[in-house]
């Protein structure tokens, strides 16, 4: 199957080509780069993102399930919900930094 590249509004352009018996078809910014790249593998598919911001936003929930998760940020990290949180592990859970750790509650229990 030859390459196919379509244009797309935005001056952006969705490519699709074949090789090694997966799909790639991938969304190009202007200026070449790759913004989305979905690589159809006989595993399963492969999603790659770029781009400015991302937003999920659902009525119900969101649900990540896998083996590993990881995130990264440079600036800060910001975890907040209304209601009840939890946070389990079935080994040790280690809290580490440069800075002061500061727990505040109504009541704060250990063990």
């Amino acid at each position: 199957m030859p390459d196919t590249t379509l244009p797309l509004q935005h001056a952006r352009t969705l490519h699709h080509s074949a090789e090694g018996g997966q799909d790639l078809i991938e969304i190009h910014s202007p200026d070449g780069v790759v913004e989305l790249r979905i690589r159809l593998t006989p595993e399963g598919p492969v999603l790659q993102m770029q781009s400015v911001r991302l937003q999920l936003k659902a009525a119900e929930s969101i649900d990540v399930e896998s083996r590993s998760f990881s995130v990264r940020t440079t600036d800060s990290i910001d975890l907040h919900s209304d209601s009840t949180m939890h946070l389990t592990g079935q080994a040790d859970i280690q809290v580490n930094a440069q800075g002061e750790v500061v727990v505040k509650g109504e009541k704060i229990l250990l063990n």
